[in-house]
């Protein structure tokens, strides 16, 4: 994170104080270490602290991860799509543009479980998970509510008639991506 801890440094050059700043620096094994590190100039010399804070920073991905990210299909939950939906209407409300989410639930689903057993279900929900991502653009998101609901939070666009397009083009996409046969057991 050269660029970044240059700037800090350049404010320390000024005489400003720079407090609680994380940055990555590229261990000589290869790996990287998060380190944390509080610093002042005073009188032409730059006094600094600084700590490795590497297990902390996984603990608080991981944490962060396990919260907003549904653990078997590893696509955002529930709590995250309403930030994202948040997000996304304050978005469109300033640019005044449309946004639109589709819901999905899997019909038939049940007898997938009860048929085939949980196992099979799980890897039905996982392969479904992945071909919903395939239906979409990197910066919509895709998320799994509970049992076999997913939503789709597609971008805003400027006008009604675009969002309604990319809603519709999206959702063909997903109909010719789950019309194809899932191979759960042989």
């Amino acid at each position: 994170d050269r660029g970044e801890t240059m700037a800090r440094v350049s404010e320390l050059v000024l005489g400003h104080t720079v407090t609680n700043y994380i940055t990555r620096f590229r261990h000589k094994n290869g790996t990287y270490r998060f380190i944390e590190w509080n610093a002042a100039a005073r009188d032409g010399s730059i006094y600094a602290a600084a700590q490795d804070v590497t297990q902390r920073q996984e603990l608080e991905s991981f944490l962060h991860k396990m919260a907003y990210h549904d653990r078997l299909t590893g696509l955002p939950n529930r709590s995250f799509l309403f930030e994202r939906l948040a997000q996304a209407l304050s978005n469109a409300q300033r640019k005044q543009a449309i946004a639109a989410i589709l819901f999905i639930d899997l019909d038939g689903f049940k007898g997938v479980n009860d048929r085939l057993g949980h196992a099979a279900g799980d890897r039905m929900l996982k392969e479904v998970a992945a071909r919903l991502l395939g239906c979409v653009d990197e910066d919509e998101t895709v998320a799994r509510m509970g049992g076999d609901e997913f939503t789709l939070l597609l971008q805003p666009r400027p006008t009604r008639e675009m969002a309604l397009n990319r809603a519709i083009h999206v959702a063909e996409n997903i109909l010719g991506s789950l019309v194809r046969p899932f191979v759960l057991e042989g």
